[in-house]
């Protein structure tokens, strides 16, 4: 038989016990109704903007910061050329920079088209 000392802490010890289960299924139910609510309020957002269109303008690529204009650019000391957005055309220096209003007319002055520009060959 339990002394009267022994109950008080059984007792106690099975009040935490509850006390943990309970945090712990408060914690999940708060949890699951956020991420539910989240899910939601994502979905109406998706549904209100729609999908991201990007226009690409042609005029855009053929210009340059410093003013001048053309669909292809080389080097003056190369044999290249290149769209003015390729990786390699962006480390031509202004200095040796020639631009070309066409392929036809860079392939004219020797240039051939680039096999590293994505879109050339």
């Amino acid at each position: 038989m339990e002394s009267i000392k022994e109950k008080p802490e059984n007792s106690k010890s099975l009040f935490l016990g509850r006390r943990k289960v309970w945090l712990f299924a408060s914690a999940c139910l708060i949890l699951t109704a956020v991420s539910i609510v989240g899910s939601i309020t994502l979905a109406n957002l998706f549904n209100k903007q729609g999908l991201i269109h990007v226009h690409v303008l042609d005029a855009a690529f053929a210009a340059n910061l410093s003013g001048k204009a053309g669909e292809y650019v080389g080097s003056k000391t190369g044999q290249t050329y290149y769209f003015p957005w390729c990786g390699l055309a962006r480390r031509i220096k202004d200095t040796n920079l020639v631009w070309f209003s066409d392929r036809a007319s860079a392939e004219l002055k020797g240039y051939k088209a680039s096999s590293n520009c994505h879109g050339l060959k």
